[in-house]
């Protein structure tokens, strides 16, 4: 650790500078001592300081508050550490301009000043200008620089917004002095004034508020389900964490956009599974249909052949139709085919009478005949096959 009073003969680092009270010194002598500081935040400035192996330690800083100027010096000005001060021919110039930069600046006497900020968080600067006569000054050439805390400037204009008042705004970025130089002239620029300001923000706005939302805190725990404790409340016996008997709170959320979709998507499955079940159907009973022609057509040619084998006459000469819409056959070429063509047996053709009708009527009906007939015996065969 290190004490607050530092002895030896320590040199001093002179940064030179072209304002303030350092303006102009380029060295300076040693002292023998000084309080130990450390450097202030904001618009400080150290132009004097003092190395050591513990760092760097300043001997001299100024800033500026509000409208006023401070200047810390930390070392004395007599003969204990500063003996060799006395000795140096600038001793009285340095201290005479420090005290005169850290006096009040003389003020126009036809220009006054206020600055402040608004309540939207932005500086403020109004100017109001008169003439010798006791008059307004209107029509006046106005501009402000402003010197932020971080130490940078930025120009704006004075707008005039009634009888010899200007006001201007700028933005309030962080906490600190804003420094402010107003300066007026007339449409010729013969006459220039110029009057300082100073807009002061110590600390952030959210700060400002020193005493509690009591409604805001109370609709807060209304809607997320709190609870509110009375001044008179002891807390050291109740627990303020205890979650006991609090309801979670809950929030609808929107779900019927995906049950439409979910909707629709089940329309087109049952549309699709109804259609297609349909058209198998369609494709079995259309198989099973010309399966039955084949099979009747099979059926006949077996019956056929047993009637060659056992020489009963074949005689079929019409051209059946099983179905409209199946798959027909020709009764006499099938089986001719069977039956003639192991006995060469060939189908009767049709006889005709001597006016010249045809006897396809009996022809029809001896046809049917014998289709009924061969029903009952495939079906007495197959009752035998089963047996």
């Amino acid at each position: 650790t290190r004490t607050l009073i530092q002895e030896g003969r320590f040199p001093v680092d002179v940064t030179p500078s072209l304002d303030g009270p350092t303006r102009g010194f380029g060295q300076t002598p040693p002292v023998d001592g000084f309080v130990l500081t450390v450097p202030r935040e904001g618009l400080s400035k150290v132009p004097f300081e003092i190395a050591t192996e513990d760092g760097i330690d300043p001997l001299l800083a100024y800033w500026n508050h509000g409208l006023g100027k401070a200047v810390a010096f930390t070392s004395d000005t007599g003969a204990r550490w500063t003996g060799a001060w006395l000795q140096w021919p600038r001793f009285q110039t340095f201290w005479e301009q420090v005290l005169r930069w850290s006096m009040r600046p003389a003020t126009p006497s036809n220009l006054s000043i206020r600055a402040g900020v608004d309540d939207e968080g932005r500086g403020v600067v109004e100017v109001e200008a008169y003439e010798i006569a006791g008059g307004f000054s209107d029509l006046l050439k106005g501009e402000a620089r402003v010197l932020r805390p971080d130490g940078g400037s930025e120009p704006v204009v004075l707008q005039q917004i009634g009888p010899g008042r200007y006001r201007t705004e700028f933005p309030i970025e962080s906490e600190g002095s804003y420094l402010v130089n107003a300066i007026l002239a007339d449409p010729t620029g013969a006459s220039v004034s110029s009057v300082q300001a100073a807009v002061s923000m110590p600390y952030r706005s959210e700060f400002a508020t020193t005493r509690d939302n009591r409604a805001l805190l109370e609709s807060i725990a209304a809607r997320t389900g709190g609870r509110v404790y009375d001044p008179e409340e002891d807390l050291l016996t109740t627990d303020p964490f205890d979650r006991s008997g609090l309801e979670m709170p809950s929030s609808p959320t929107r779900i019927w956009d995906i049950v439409v979709a979910i909707a629709a998507v089940l329309f087109a499955a049952d549309v699709a599974v109804r259609r297609l079940s349909i058209e198998r159907r369609r494709a079995a009973s259309r198989t099973a249909g010309g399966g039955g022609t084949v099979q009747a057509w099979r059926t006949a040619r077996r019956r056929a052949a047993h009637r060659q084998e056992n020489g009963e006459p074949v005689d079929a000469t019409r051209k059946v139709e099983i179905r409209e819409d199946g798959p027909g056959f020709d009764v006499s070429e099938n089986l001719a085919s069977s039956a003639g063509g192991e006995a060469g047996v060939r189908p009767t053709p049709p006889r005709n009478d001597d006016d010249g009708t045809s006897t396809d009527g009996e022809a029809d009906e001896d046809m049917t005949s014998r289709l009924l007939r061969a029903k009952r015996r495939a079906g007495t065969d197959r009752e035998r096959d089963d047996g």
